[in-house]
């Protein structure tokens, strides 16, 4: 079995808005294997950003709250780099999850041990963002400062995790960086402002920008919103390629399943802040469970299709964070509900060897629903 880099376990994420506390993330688990990609799936609203953000810390502050869950590192290839850098030299362990100081060689996790994300100070996790984990963040146009030209930003972010380099290698480095994502003049193009580049050219400078400090997990928020499709492909592409020459872990969020299918061993599908049913690539595409997996599926265009064929679609609309039913949070749109999803929600149950699905259809959880008078409902 490959090894994990990252466990994300039991994750709740709320909002705290005008007419009250919205959740936005409900127990959301996933693991991430050494050298793989993850494909996060689901609707626009489903929680596949927010459950990016709560890993490396950057919830809206202060109406983002992560109620409760765990978000473990898992030993990473860059945390002795780290050895000279002054947050790690304080008296201060690092928060271990198993494996304790004395027994780890007085390390404080950072060869062997596993770091809970969650319990870190804003401090530490700066360390971990950015040189641990790096994230591409949708729409490259507003995460790009337009008032600063490329060279500012790039060297921004050599600053802070090299703080020992010369100016000199900073640029020497970021303009290698530029050319490694196949910008063809990065002399030039380290020297303009956001606004005149193309899409495509300000989506390859993030990745860069992301990439620069060689991080072991790549997290993708959606990287080809609103680029036309043969960007889209090379842009994929490019990211596959760096990963493979890289050995990085990647989490790629996206809405299109053949994004998926075509870059990712393993996925989650997410509906309404919960995970609906997560497996291998593989697995998931021949054998989905879950109705909303099943009907994501079936609306996908075949090729054979003719201009008069009829899409099947899922009916009715995803419900707003204010207005998820009780129970199961697809029972409004599932074709086989039943009575039990309208006041229980699913638990995860293991289908086949790691294919999970949340749905009371299969039969392992009919036990359940035999006698779901008796259960109290959900609140």
């Amino acid at each position: 079995m490959s090894q994990k880099i990252l466990t994300v376990s039991n994750l709740a994420v709320s909002f705290q808005t005008e007419s009250g506390t919205l959740s936005a993330v409900d127990g959301v688990s996933f693991e991430l294997k050494k050298g793989s990609t993850l494909g996060i799936a689901g609707e626009s609203g489903c929680g596949k950003s927010v459950t990016a953000l709560s890993i490396i810390s950057l919830l809206p502050k202060p109406s983002g709250r992560i109620d409760s869950g765990s978000v473990i590192l898992h030993g990473c290839r860059n945390s002795q780099s780290f050895a000279g850098h002054s947050m790690l030299n304080s008296k201060q362990p690092w928060p271990l999850s198993g494996t304790p100081d004395h027994e780890n060689g007085g390390k404080n996790g950072n060869e062997n041990g596993n770091i809970e994300l969650l319990n870190l100070d804003p401090e530490k996790m700066r360390t971990i963002r950015g040189r641990n984990i790096s994230m591409i963040f949708q729409e490259p146009m507003t995460a790009l400062n337009p008032v600063y030209k490329i060279k500012k930003q790039m060297l921004e972010v050599y600053s802070i995790h090299f703080p020992d380099m010369t100016r000199q290698q900073m640029t020497r480095d970021a303009t290698d960086m530029l050319k490694q994502v196949g910008i063809a003049n990065p002399d030039k193009i380290i020297e303009c402002y956001p606004h005149q580049l193309s899409g495509g050219m300000r989506q390859r400078v993030m990745i860069a920008m992301a990439l620069a400090t060689k991080p072991d997990i790549l997290i993708a928020d959606e990287p080809t919103t609103a680029l036309d499709v043969t960007v889209q492909a090379q842009i994929l592409e490019l990211i596959s390629t760096l990963q493979r020459e890289m050995g990085m872990s990647v989490i790629l969020i996206t809405h299109d399943l053949g994004v998926i299918a075509e870059n990712c061993e393993d996925a989650v599908v997410m509906y309404g802040g919960r995970v609906a049913e997560r497996a291998g690539v593989k697995e998931l595409f021949k054998n989905p469970s879950h109705p909303y997996t099943k009907g994501l599926l079936n609306s996908i265009p075949a090729l054979a299709a003719t201009p008069k064929t009829t899409l099947p679609a899922i009916r009715g609309r995803v419900p707003s964070l204010e207005e998820m039913p009780i129970g199961c949070r697809f029972s409004t749109r599932c074709p086989d509900v039943m009575d039990i999803c309208l006041k229980i929600s699913p638990a995860e149950t293991e289908i086949a060897t790691c294919h999970f699905s949340a749905c009371h259809l299969h039969e392992k959880t009919f036990k359940v629903a035999n006698d779901f008078s008796n259960l109290q409902p959900d609140k």
